[in-house]
């Protein structure tokens, strides 16, 4: 790697843990060590990114480690599965195991994946692939789900632990809506409040029905509004509103509902508020773990 490229690739991962890590996920900057060599642990080779629930001072070295909750290879600029993916992928199992942790996750600080150390099967969250950094509580679930089920890839949440997913999680949600809604031209904060909860309840009435053990597999919901195409998103998640509208279950919410189908697919008068691509990336921010 060259000098300027590693200086690019040390910044990036600067930014990552001042700005995603602290900022978003509230995680405390001390029990957060970068490029660190623990030569008892992995010898000469630095961990990119160490997360614990104790704050590193210098001087605990076993403490820090020994209690870590997440571990971290960070290649800044690479793409999925290309070459310095797959060389993050080989040194995460190798440090993984040498930290004591029984799943380790790789960056390009862009896109995230989490790995069981052991099978290096890709982890998912409720059914949906983990492709963002988490808080520690989600981290903590994680570890402890794995040391009991080495070859777990399937992480879900029941009742007793659904706590566990902190509203730091929706912060950051909202903390990325922020940054879409800025190219969008709502005529107040009530509409932009308005369109926030009827696109976030969408994503709650599928789950309500799974819990209630009502859902019905021949009907749309969230998860069958997604696409690769956002054109068809908007489309999908338009008619998946209509269909709610018609169903007194969810009558309360029909009015934020109609907020957000007006916005995405206007109003039979003027064009739609919010264009195709910001549809699929509201949807993405949302639907993502």
């Amino acid at each position: 790697m060259t000098k300027a490229k590693k200086k690019q690739e040390a910044l990036s991962v600067s930014r990552l843990i001042n700005e995603v890590l602290v900022a978003q996920l509230s995680i405390p900057f001390r029990q957060i060590v970068n490029d660190t060599s623990f030569a008892k642990y992995t010898g000469s080779k630095r961990p990119d990114i160490l997360i614990s629930e104790f704050e590193y001072d210098g001087t605990n070295d076993d403490q820090f480690i020994q209690n870590l909750v997440a571990y971290a290879e960070a290649k800044d600029d690479c793409a999925v599965d290309d070459k310095d993916w797959k060389d993050a992928v080989a040194q995460g199992k190798l440090k993984a195991s040498k930290l004591g942790l029984p799943y380790f996750i790789v960056t390009n600080c862009k896109t995230t994946y989490f790995y069981n150390a052991k099978n290096l099967k890709q982890l998912t969250l409720n059914g949906n692939p983990i492709r963002e950094f988490q808080t520690i509580d989600i981290y903590r679930l994680i570890k402890n789900k794995l040391i009991a089920n080495p070859n777990l890839a399937a992480i879900s949440t029941n009742v007793d632990s659904i706590s566990t997913i902190s509203e730091a999680i929706f912060n950051k949600k909202l903390w990325e809506l922020a940054g879409v809604y800025r190219g969008i031209n709502f005529k107040d904060n009530v509409q932009k409040i308005d369109f926030t909860v009827g696109f976030v309840a969408l994503e709650y009435f599928e789950e309500k029905e799974e819990i209630d053990g009502t859902k019905d597999a021949s009907k749309v919901y969230w998860s069958t509004c997604n696409d690769n195409i956002a054109e068809k998103i908007k489309n999908n998640l338009s008619g998946y509103i209509s269909r709610l509208e018609e169903e007194t279950t969810f009558k309360e919410f029909k009015n934020v509902m109609e907020v957000v189908r007006i916005a995405i697919s206007g109003d039979g008068k003027s064009k739609p508020l919010i264009g195709v691509d910001d549809v699929k990336q509201i949807y993405d921010i949302i639907d993502s773990s």
